[in-house]
């Protein structure tokens, strides 16, 4: 008695060089921000005070240094002993704002004779005398004028960072969201006998060399052809390729990478590769797994990658199809060899060449 089984999988979560290209994404999203921030410093900090220093100019007696406020009230002195001017002395003094009162006690402090004794007399008027509002220094407005073109470069500097922050995170690339799409797949699994127990280790199934090589013909020239390599080390292993028609337009992508490891240690020791195919028209990214001989009789491993795609074994010139609703793709493998160690013999990988031909459904 034979049954027919199917069975509604969801589709494998987006290949990883998606998951690559989004993380180089957020790397590149970092480098720029960095670089952003570290152009403005060096921006501020070299034009600011090395190649185009501020110059104060127009500066007001209340700006000047304690010493040349003594000084000014000194000539003030002298010029009130000789014009006995009171408003002029009082405007003088007031120049010096809430200053006046301790610039003329270090004068008084710093001086001595007739000079002392005319600060002594402008202080006695300018005490005794009612004060009237002082003349706001002129260059009172320069200060004013770089406070205010400092905030506004700082907002500015805000402003950007902010929106560079939000535009960061609220992108994101179209190829990916189609990726992420996760459509149940209905697949036909290969009738088993009721009364027969399951062997433990199944053989993989053959690969339809011949009818791969009839169907080329039919489609004509592919319009790609890509050829990838792994070699033992290489532990982030994900080539990925473009596939455009003839005018360029992008139809979609095709790649291998690494699926399942085996083991402790580094190097790891690559037991299973996947390869992919995405459609721009399609919402599936189709996804088959290449297994070392011993991986595919391993349940274990079979049940782990079985979410990702269908298993099959890896041999030299068997061919897998990948196909969706407008790209055909065949994967040969072109050459390969396991490596040695203390693991079981044709355990994980230590080279695998894979080529990958497309071509556009008419």
């Amino acid at each position: 008695m034979w049954l027919s089984v199917q069975s509604v999988k969801p589709k494998a979560a987006p290949p990883p060089s998606a998951e690559r290209r989004r993380t180089w994404q957020g790397d590149m999203r970092i480098v720029v921000g960095g670089a952003l921030l570290a152009g403005l410093l060096i921006g501020w900090l070299v034009l600011g005070w090395w190649l185009v220093p501020v110059q104060w100019v127009n500066a007001g007696p209340v700006q000047l240094n304690p010493v040349y406020q003594t000084l000014w009230v000194q000539m003030a002195a002298d010029s009130y002993a000789v014009t006995l001017n009171e408003e002029d002395a009082r405007n003088r003094i007031g120049l010096l704002q809430d200053q006046s009162e301790m610039a003329l006690k270090r004068a008084l402090g710093n001086t001595q004779g007739s000079q002392q004794a005319r600060i002594a007399d402008l202080q006695v008027v300018i005490e005794n005398t009612p004060a009237k509002p002082a003349v706001v220094a002129p260059a009172a407005a320069s200060p004013s004028r770089s406070v205010i073109l400092s905030a506004v470069v700082a907002v500015m500097v805000l402003v950007g960072a902010g929106g560079f922050v939000a535009w960061s995170r609220m992108r994101v690339p179209r190829e990916a969201v189609r990726r992420e799409k996760v459509q149940p797949q209905v697949r036909q699994l290969t009738p088993a006998r009721v009364d027969t127990p399951a062997p433990a280790a199944p053989s993989a199934p053959a690969a339809p060399n011949a009818q791969a090589a009839d169907r080329s013909v039919e489609r004509g020239p592919p319009i790609a052809r890509f050829m990838t390599t792994y070699m033992y080390g290489d532990d982030t292993y994900d080539d990925s390729f473009s596939i455009d028609d003839a005018n360029g337009d992008f139809l979609g992508e095709c790649g291998v990478g690494v699926c399942e490891t085996i083991g402790v240690g580094d190097p790891k020791k690559v037991a299973a590769f996947e390869v992919w195919l995405f459609d721009k028209n399609d919402v599936r990214t189709v996804t088959k797994v290449l297994l070392s001989q011993s991986g595919f009789a391993d349940n274990a491993m079979r049940g782990r990658v079985a979410p990702k795609g269908d298993p099959a074994v890896a041999k030299t010139g068997e061919t897998l199809i990948l196909e969706t609703n407008m790209l055909h793709v065949s994967v040969r493998v072109v050459d390969m060899n396991y490596g040695s160690g203390p693991l079981p013999p044709e355990t994980f990988f230590n080279t695998l060449t894979v080529e990958l031909t497309a071509w556009k459904k008419k």
